[in-house]
């Protein structure tokens, strides 16, 4: 996702409601990796993705500079509602889900 804005909704109402919480990252990847992806329009004019092969997150990740940052966390209320370090009891999947994850690279730890 290319905007803050729709990461932020994607993590709110998508991740929450499938995997008990959403996170929002923020980190650079060198313009001239990037551009083999083209930017697509996913719906909206300001959805805006770039839609990475799932065979080739290690490449994506080696091409990460700098640090990444989780700008945002989002949790069931029931679950508390704070974002979490670990999965609680009754509350799943709040940090194991596996759909819209970002992979970090080898020694990165949130």
């Amino acid at each position: 996702m290319l905007t803050e804005e729709y990461a932020i909704k994607i993590a709110r109402d998508w991740n929450v409601k499938h995997d008990g919480a959403g996170y929002v990252t923020r980190f650079e990847v060198g313009s001239d990796f990037l551009s083999r992806y083209p930017v697509q329009q996913a719906g909206g004019r300001t959805i805006l993705e770039l839609w990475v092969p799932a065979e080739e997150p290690d490449e994506f990740n080696a091409h990460i500079t700098g640090e990444i940052q989780v700008t945002h966390g989002f949790r069931r209320p029931a679950c508390g509602g704070a974002v979490p370090r670990r999965s609680e009891p009754g509350c799943a999947g709040a940090d194991s889900g596996t759909r819209n994850q970002t992979v970090l690279p080898p020694g990165v730890q949130l």
